[in-house]
């Protein structure tokens, strides 16, 4: 989807100033890049939900975990709002949601939302590979975190979707 426009400028340059460190930068240009969010077919919802969703990370990078929770759940509704791509979007905020709650010290609701994660990359046109990246980054942040057995465990589900990395006879 290509964006024109002022628009465009914001996200170039939160992007510029999220891969640099500068989040408080970021996090001024995301805004601005909601409010100019082009509209389409489903009234903007699926532009403004990726912008929400990098909204979300700036919150995390300055470890500001319940705003990103809440900015997170806006884009969620968002996403299943959209009937082409929702799903497969919807799983994506879930998975960065389970991150999130691990990250924050709240494991008692990773479990919650990587679930949901699963049931909705299952239920959409997420390909395999895509699902596997994210669960991959879930089990490098629990191994980092001397979480061992959930890590092995997301492991394994990732094995048994990846017929190409299944040990032979």
């Amino acid at each position: 989807m290509e964006f024109t426009g002022i628009w465009n400028t914001y996200i170039e340059l939160s992007t510029t100033a999220y891969e640099n460190g500068h989040y408080d930068v970021a996090e001024t240009m995301l805004r601005a890049a909601y409010k100019q969010a082009p509209k389409s077919a489903d009234n903007g919802h699926a532009q403004m939900a990726v912008v929400l969703e990098n909204l979300a990370e700036v919150f995390v990078k300055q470890n500001r975990y319940d705003k990103a929770e809440r900015v997170y759940r806006r884009a969620l509704g968002m996403h299943l709002r959209n009937r082409q791509e929702g799903y497969r979007h919807a799983a994506r905020v879930c998975f960065k949601m389970s991150h999130l709650y691990l990250v924050s010290d709240r494991t008692t609701m990773f479990s919650k939302w990587y679930q949901k994660a699963l049931a909705y990359a299952r239920d959409s046109t997420m390909p395999t590979d895509e699902r596997a990246q994210h669960m991959l980054l879930l089990v490098q942040f629990l191994h980092k975190k001397g979480e061992h057995e959930p890590a092995w465990q997301i492991y394994r589900e990732v094995l048994s979707m990846r017929h190409d990395m299944r040990p032979g006879p």
